[in-house]
């Protein structure tokens, strides 16, 4: 304690500026480093603080900071939050408070300083009487990192926790940080490996609501030189890092104000934008709704220079061209862009700013013609989440699967993933417009395979759902999927069969073999297994080792059928995974032993690789296709006629949020006209007949 007295006497006599350099010599000759660390702890520091600037002796109180603070423990936890309630004690900050940054401090103090300065940066109100301050701050820190470099990163990772929801200080817990935080950024030199490995870490240490919050405050930035590199740097660590689905929700959030700004250069508010719009090319939402601005941004009195109006031009054109299936939104739009240009869309823009690798041969995805229906018999589409294709299109299916959807409906309980399903199902079966957001069911999902921003494979994910959502449904083979198989071994000396296993499916998986028919894959997937020679087995009927085949039978089948084109093989010659592109035809009308069979639903992949793709299905309600074809074979159509008749009904074409009238000719049309858009999935309903 009398060292502590005899310390505060010593800092008494900094009133007087005529002594401030020897008591700083005096400083380490009277006390040891020990006892000075011991001295000047959180409390003795606090104590030094004056109640706000606006104190008379505020002046005196950094000076006498600065005198003792490079022999202070690097840990400033409680000092931090003291220096910053006492820098917002007062509305308007007057400059003398930069004395708290001690040029001859040691580096160890750095990140502390900086860490108070970029707080008090970030409570300044955005108003002239705060500019001149807001520059004296910058230059401090900036000042900082000349000195200590490698605190540049860290005081940026300070600056994102602010951005992230971070108090400013515990007495301004709910003021969000000021824009101001931006003035930083020119000064910053932030390479991308850097910002990946910033995120990565980030991922790991704050929620998705949290990186949500912050990349949005990013992205209302008022983009300038410096300014917008980073943001873009950012972005790109976002998709890094896989958290594609946030910078959605953040684009969707501020494409507009992006490239409205009227206080903000426009060449730097359109590469911000045109990052955004060319990076997510699964969503049509964001391009539409960026559409009417993008026109004025070309028009005669825009401001833009004549090479970025070229690149608007070329990068709407090039959405245009991906998403066709909207046409009918682009209405006045088309003549600006289409108009004294050619008509061939490169599709290089596409390629250079996704996200992931995207194929920009013709197929539905990028080149379609077909009309949106905004409310057919009441459908709706489904919001992708971020590369959540898979998702929407196996949901659509199960939505048409009447007798499922309505033993869903008509259930209670279950696990979280049960629930959400049946609220899902339940919103589109009454909703008239618009497009219904599955984010609940995304949320109930743990599998690592289903994470929102990453591909998944549509059958993976069905069958991941099926068995998720069966054990909480009751037991019904008139609203369920699949079937019961046997696997059965007939004995060639006996002739007796035994049966060898029983095994459910949800789904027949069908081996894809060059160009065939649906029922030609069916056969060759139920054709026997011979077993002879040193194969041969033991027979437990006879008791004679002999010859034999095993072969598969479907014992039984549930109302709904789906099969599925393996389309996706192991290439040993490259050692990776490839796509078939074999066309395989499927009827209308399948019948499968004493039962008949109704196509209702159709899930098409396209793309060229199998890691990638999107996902869309083709369907009509089951209840339709089963009256169809009862009243087509009550009617006696056989064969063509019958494969003709059952053809007719109202079918839809759901792409996302996104849904069309189509009509079975669709079907007819991809091999030809959208090679790589492939039938992957298929779906039949039973039909009661009297057969």
């Amino acid at each position: 304690m009398a060292d502590a007295a005899k310390l505060r006497l010593l800092l008494q006599a900094a009133r007087r500026p005529d002594l401030i350099a020897s008591i700083r010599n005096a400083i380490p000759k009277q006390f040891s480093p020990d006892t000075l660390r011991a001295i000047l702890d959180d409390t003795f520091l606090g104590q030094l603080l004056p109640a706000g600037l606006c104190d008379p002796n505020a002046q005196l109180s950094f000076v006498q900071l600065r005198l003792v603070l490079p022999y202070a423990s690097p840990d400033y936890n409680a000092l931090h939050a003291a220096m910053v309630n006492v820098i917002f004690a007062s509305p308007e900050i007057p400059p003398v408070a930069v004395l708290l940054l001690p040029t001859e401090a040691l580096p160890l103090h750095v990140q502390f300083r900086c860490d108070v300065l970029v707080c008090w940066l970030a409570a300044l109100e955005d108003k002239p009487s705060c500019d001149y301050t807001a520059t004296l701050i910058v230059k401090a820190i900036t000042y900082c990192w000349l000195g200590a470099p490698e605190f540049e990163l860290v005081t940026l990772e300070t600056v994102f926790g602010l951005l992230a929801g971070s108090p400013i200080s515990p007495s301004l817990a709910d003021r969000s940080p000021s824009s101001r935080l931006q003035a930083l950024i020119p000064y910053a030199h932030v390479s991308q490996d850097a910002a990946n490995s910033f995120m990565l870490k980030c991922r790991s240490g704050l929620t998705d609501l949290q990186l949500s919050t912050a990349l949005q405050r990013i992205l209302q930035w008022k983009p300038a030189p410096g300014t917008t590199s980073f943001i873009l740097t950012m972005l790109k660590a976002y998709v890094a890092a896989g958290k594609r689905s946030l910078v959605l929700a953040a684009s969707r959030q501020c494409i507009g104000q992006i490239l409205s700004r009227s206080d903000a250069d426009p060449e730097e508010c359109w590469q911000v934008a045109r990052r955004l719009l060319l990076g997510y090319q699964h969503a049509s939402d964001l391009f539409l709704d960026a559409l009417p601005l993008l026109y004025e941004r070309v028009g005669p009195d825009s401001s833009l220079s004549e090479a970025s109006r070229t690149e608007i031009v070329d990068a709407v054109r090039c959405l245009m061209h991906r998403f066709a299936s909207s046409g009918h939104a682009f209405g006045r739009f088309s003549d600006r862009f289409h108009g004294d240009r050619s008509s061939t869309v490169s599709t290089d823009l596409l390629r250079e700013f996704s996200w992931t690798s995207v194929d920009t041969k013709p197929s539905l995805v990028v080149g379609n013609t077909l009309p949106r229906v905004v409310n057919p018999s009441g459908l709706s589409g489904l919001r992708n989440l971020g590369h959540t294709c898979y998702m929407a299109s196996y949901l659509q299916m199960l939505f048409m699967s009447d007798d499922f959807r309505r033993r869903v409906l008509a259930s209670s309980g279950g696990p979280p993933i049960t629930a959400a399903l049946r609220d899902i199902l339940g919103q589109l079966t009454r909703a008239a417009v618009g497009e219904v957001v599955p984010r609940a069911l995304m949320n109930a999902i743990s599998d690592e395979r289903f994470v929102t921003g990453q591909e998944a494979d549509v059958s993976e994910f069905g069958l991941f759902l099926h068995d998720t959502i069966e054990k909480s449904l009751p037991t019904d083979d008139e609203t369920s999927f699949g079937g019961q198989m046997a696997t059965l071994l007939t004995c060639d000396a006996c002739g007796i069969s035994r049966l060898l296993r029983e095994e459910p499916f949800v789904e027949l998986p069908l081996a894809m073999r060059g160009r065939q028919s649906l029922e030609h894959l069916l056969g060759e997937h139920f054709t026997g297994t011979r077993f002879d020679g040193d194969n041969a087995v033991l027979c437990e009927g006879c008791g004679v080792r002999s010859s034999g085949v095993t072969k598969a039978t479907l014992k039984t089948c549930r109302r709904f059928l789906p099969f599925c084109f393996k389309r996706f093989t192991f290439d040993t010659s490259t050692m990776s995974r490839k796509k078939v592109f074999d066309p395989v035809t499927f009827p209308t009308v399948l019948p499968l032993g004493s039962h008949v069979y109704a196509l209702y639903a159709v899930i098409v992949h396209s793309g060229s690789r199998a890691e990638s793709g999107h996902y869309y299905t083709v369907a009509r309600h089951s209840d339709e296709a089963v009256a169809v074809t009862q009243s087509a074979m009550s009617n006696g159509l056989k064969g063509q006629q019958l494969e003709h008749a059952c053809r007719q009904g109202n079918w839809f074409h759901f792409n996302d949020s996104i849904v069309s009238s189509v009509g079975f000719s669709f079907f007819d049309r991809l091999a030809n006209d959208w090679p790589l858009d492939t039938p992957y999935v298929c779906a039949y309903v039973r039909v009661k007949t009297d057969r």
